[in-house]
């Protein structure tokens, strides 16, 4: 069952989606949204696990982003992590079965993938939109 805020400025009677029908069944956009709450909440357990075995085999590595932009003063971002490659590629084969079986192995290559994206979304963000 929902909990709403109603104090929250977020929350009004007027303009976004509406939560409820007239019959007061939930319309399909708090389904959808309960759905996703649920599903953060079910993956939690399995993302522990997750992050416990990927510490335990020191696989975890702190990582600082710096944001450069033309004319723009440089940001850093700091409190991410990502997978220390170099440990990945010395495991043995039996952790590497046992990662791969557990699917973890397939999330830590996605993991390192995406910061190769990074780079393009840092140089998309340095340049103008183009217009129409």
């Amino acid at each position: 069952m929902p909990c709403i805020d109603l104090e929250n400025p977020g929350v009004q009677e007027s303009g976004g989606e509406a939560l409820f029908e007239t019959s007061g069944a939930e319309t399909p956009y708090l389904r959808r949204e309960l759905a996703s709450i649920a599903e953060l909440v079910e993956g939690e357990p399995r993302t522990r696990a997750y992050i416990e075995r990927l510490g335990a085999l020191d696989l975890i590595q702190p990582i600082q982003l710096e944001l450069k932009a033309p004319n723009r003063e440089s940001r850093k971002i700091s409190g991410l992590h990502s997978i220390n490659e170099k440990k990945l590629r010395g495991l043995d084969g039996a952790v590497l079965a046992e990662l791969n079986g557990l699917g973890y192995l397939h999330a830590m290559y996605a993991m390192l993938s995406s910061l190769g994206h990074l780079q393009i979304l840092a140089r998309r963000a340095g340049t103008p939109p183009a217009t129409a």
